[in-house]
């Protein structure tokens, strides 16, 4: 009886792994932190939208405050009073796409009893028809590309956008399935986390599951700066 138990636990925990929602982005950024005593920000969002239409949220800048806090930043609503300004810019477009497929092909039926009524009728009994080979197919699917950048730069009076100091910027992609921006931003978030204020060199592919504890201290409506919870999150993400 305790075998089956275990067994049937066993079980349970297989397939709530199995069926864990989890989202693979890939980060790029380069640059590093502002002083720690000139980290106040005031954050500006672009949403372009590109192809799919993504209403806008104050949801996503709030994010990003609950990141950027865990960094050591203070988000201010007065842009005179901002040390540095945080551009988030997001948007999603739709890729379609051919692949090939390879289908079964089945032999044709095959006669295995003949029979003439007497009207003489001809009546013919077919048997099973069997899997032979496979034959390639052109099949159409279609992707999600999501987009989110971030930028940090000075609060200095500037004559072009090509004055900007910029303190660092990063670039998180994520493609998929799957169409809700707003339930995979989150992710995208928790991914991009270890590398806001560092270079990461190169391109960085990141997977954030649905328990990931930096995730859910994101997605928590409590202030959990000082909680053990958030500690542990902080120590996981980081590389």
């Amino acid at each position: 009886m305790l075998k089956k138990i275990l067994y049937c636990i066993f079980i349970l925990i297989s397939f709530g792994s199995c069926t864990t929602t989890s989202i693979l982005s890939s980060v790029d950024s380069y640059g590093r932190h502002p002083e720690p005593g000139a980290r106040n920000y005031f954050i500006e969002t672009i949403n372009p939208g590109v192809d799919q239409k993504i209403p806008e949220s104050e949801e996503y800048p709030n994010l990003l405050e609950k990141l950027l806090e865990k960094h050591g930043y203070d988000r201010v609503d007065n842009p005179k009073d901002a040390d540095i300004f945080v551009l988030l810019s997001y948007g999603s477009k739709k890729i379609n796409y051919s692949f090939l497929s390879f289908e079964p092909i089945q032999s044709p039926p095959i006669v295995v009893s003949r029979t003439v009524g007497p009207d003489g009728e001809v009546s013919r009994t077919y048997g099973p028809r069997n899997q032979i080979d496979y034959a390639p197919a052109t099949r159409e699917g279609r992707s999600f590309h999501k987009e989110v950048r971030i930028a940090a730069y000075k609060n200095t009076p500037v004559a072009s956008s090509g004055d900007l100091q910029i303190h660092w910027q990063m670039n998180i992609v994520s493609e998929g399935r799957n169409s809700d921006f707003h339930q995979v931003f989150p992710f995208m978030l928790a991914a991009a986390y270890p590398y806001i204020g560092r270079s990461s060199f190169d391109e960085k592919v990141i997977e954030i599951k649905e328990d990931n504890p930096l995730l859910q201290s994101l997605l928590s409506s409590e202030e959990e700066s000082d909680t053990a919870t958030n500690k542990e999150a902080l120590e996981e993400a980081l590389p």
